[in-house]
């Protein structure tokens, strides 16, 4: 009897982990039918040349598809779910039950005349979601597009020879999944009354009626295949299913806005692309205001590096507590929000800290030696605090100019470039974005005309999953100008140099026009690509392949210094700007 007794205590408790097992296990079951909706509408939608494909409402699909995911639980039930809704969309779609070899596709056999339709993604520019850009597009060939109708022969010419006429995908219930990329204008027309028939099947969603979960979900839906076919460096996601799941999993906790913003800084965080940012379209940023510090990583640290506060806080004080949080953890539980090489992370991470409601405030615990201390600092600076923050020229070493090409403008560094050419050194400053300079201040340092040749590159998609070729090249011609600056110069340049100033920097490397002093810049370059999702959001990020001078990966690498100069605490004690220092000792030298 008590053997008896203690089985049924036993089978009673492990009750409870046997639940939780089977909800785990069915979690993980619900969330591979997510994925499974995700990657395979990404598919279609992006590559099935069909017109109903561009005039169906994706989110009206997306959602019904999320739908049949929570309904059909088996993966055989589902998957011909999923594939009698997408045949609705993409007629010509053909599915093989597993263990068999692909289905044939209707062979493709066009009239003499007859134009051949398949997408050419150059970047991404398909709307509702890209928008109009000079630079990115996405339009299908034997349609209209900027310059008349594309023809097929000159896009496989950019996408190499024999680009893949089908594609075909594996399900989850081992079944396959083909999709041509060609069609015919024929196979690929939809008449007014099909036009009539997809609005009626698929009218615009109420997005608004949706939880925020759900639009999330549904924001995840619509990124995640453009990152996956079109991001440029897809080389640099070790692992594009696990990015998926890992959003897939969050969208649960989210429950309103700003987990919804963060949910997708962390998506974008594999990127490892410094361009990365997010933008709440619905949000009221005015009554923004800055705290009157400035701040700065070292080691792991921040640290005090100016300071126009009422109070005690001095340049040099390591920030320990932020609003009873631990420094240490505050920032590394900020860095996971924020894409690009490390230091460009941290200075993102340190602007979020710095910039809120104007008139809040916020608890910093400051640490002073052994010293500890409260600050309550209060939103109130109009403009964000830079350390280092230099006039736009100075003269601090008598025949040496130092030029902050962060704060002059180009009429006044023309009017001074009679001092600049008969000054004994010249100091750039690029630490940060020079968006008042054009190229041409370079053509002053320049003995010959020179190209950087090719290191922009617009990339087109030949087929799904980043099978990506070069379809576009473009550099920078730049030809000398007088009157010549013939002293020795040096940039000074850091983390904060990002894109325009890291093209500038790019080329003083490869035509010899400078030393560079300083540290790694950001490493993230070329031309930004913008989506707006359905959630109400905006994102941007790198939509180009750029390569270093010496055609070396840029991408997270950036341009590295000739001669190496970082700030350390002490400097930041004794008010000094170290890497300036370190540069007017190598014009002193000379």
């Amino acid at each position: 009897m008590k053997a008896f007794l203690l089985a049924l205590l036993g089978a009673f408790l492990a009750l409870p982990a046997t639940s939780q097992a089977a909800a785990a296990r069915a979690d993980d079951e619900l969330r591979a039918r997510q994925a499974e909706v995700v990657r395979t509408i990404g598919v279609v939608r992006h590559f099935h040349p069909h017109d109903a494909v561009v005039e169906v409402d994706w989110n009206g699909v997306l959602l019904e598809a999320f739908l049949l995911a929570e309904r059909e639980q088996s993966s055989p039930g589902f998957a011909d779910e999923l594939f009698a809704l997408l045949d609705q969309v993409a007629p010509g779609l053909k599915r093989t039950p597993g263990g068999e070899a692909r289905p044939e596709l209707t062979d493709i056999h066009c009239g003499d005349d007859e134009p051949r339709i398949r997408w050419l993604h150059r970047g991404f520019g398909a709307a509702p979601l890209a928008e109009s850009s000079p630079i990115y597009s996405s339009l299908r060939t034997g349609r209209d597009g900027p310059d008349g109708v594309i023809d097929l022969a000159d896009v496989e010419q950019q996408l190499g020879s024999s680009p893949p006429l089908e594609w075909t995908m594996t399900l989850d219930d081992g079944s396959k999944l083909s999709l041509p990329l060609v069609l015919c204008d024929r196979q690929a027309r939809l008449d007014e009354d099909g036009m009539e028939r997809l609005a009626e099947r698929w009218p615009a969603p109420n997005l608004d009626g949706l939880s925020p979960a759900e639009l999330a979900r549904l924001d995840v839906a619509a990124l995640w295949p453009v990152l996956r076919h079109f991001y440029p460096y897809q080389e640099l996601i070790e692992d594009w299913p696990a990015a998926l799941d890992q959003a897939l999993a969050e969208v649960d906790a989210v429950t309103g806005r700003t987990e919804h913003g963060r949910l997708l800084q962390r998506m974008l965080f594999h990127l490892q692309d410094g361009h990365v940012n997010v933008f709440d379209l619905r949000s009221d940023r005015s009554g923004r205001a800055w705290l009157p510090i400035a701040l700065e990583a070292i080691e792991g640290q921040l640290y005090i590096a100016e300071s126009n506060a009422d109070g005690d806080a001095r340049p040099g004080d390591r920030v320990a507590v932020i609003d009873d949080e631990p420094a240490a953890d505050w920032l590394a539980r900020e860095l996971a929000h924020h894409s690009g090489s490390p230091d460009w992370r941290a200075h993102r991470a340190i602007r979020d800290l710095l910039l809120g409601q104007r008139g809040e405030s916020v608890k910093l615990m400051l640490a002073r030696g052994e010293h500890r201390f409260e600050v309550e600092l209060t939103f109130e600076a109009d403009q964000q605090m830079q350390a280092y923050s230099h006039p736009p020229v100075n003269e601090s070493v008598e025949g040496i100019i130092h030029v902050n090409l962060d704060r002059i403008e180009q009429a006044i560094l023309y009017e001074i470039m009679p001092r600049l050419v008969v000054a004994r050194g010249v100091i750039f400053d690029l630490r940060g974005y020079p968006s008042g300079i054009n190229p041409g201040l370079l053509t002053r340092l320049m003995n010959e005309p020179g190209h950087w040749e090719g290191w922009m590159q617009v990339l087109a998609a030949r087929a799904p999953d980043g099978d990506l070729k070069v379809a576009g090249r473009h550099q920078w011609g730049l030809v000398p100008s007088r009157p010549q600056i013939r002293a020795p110069v040096v940039f000074l340049t850091n983390h904060r140099a990002i894109s325009y100033a890291e093209s500038l920097l790019g080329l003083v490397r490869y035509h010899h026009l400078g030393t560079i002093v300083g540290s790694h810049t950001a490493g993230s370059n070329g031309n930004i690509l913008p989506l707006t999702l359905p959630g109400g959001f905006r994102v941007i990020y790198t939509g180009m392949r750029v390569i270093g001078p010496d055609g070396s990966p840029f991408q997270g690498q950036g341009i590295a210094p000739d001669v190496y100069a970082r700030p350390t605490v002490q400097g930041l004690k004794e008010g000094r700007d170290e890497v300036l220092e370190r540069a007017l000792e190598l014009l002193a030298d000379n």
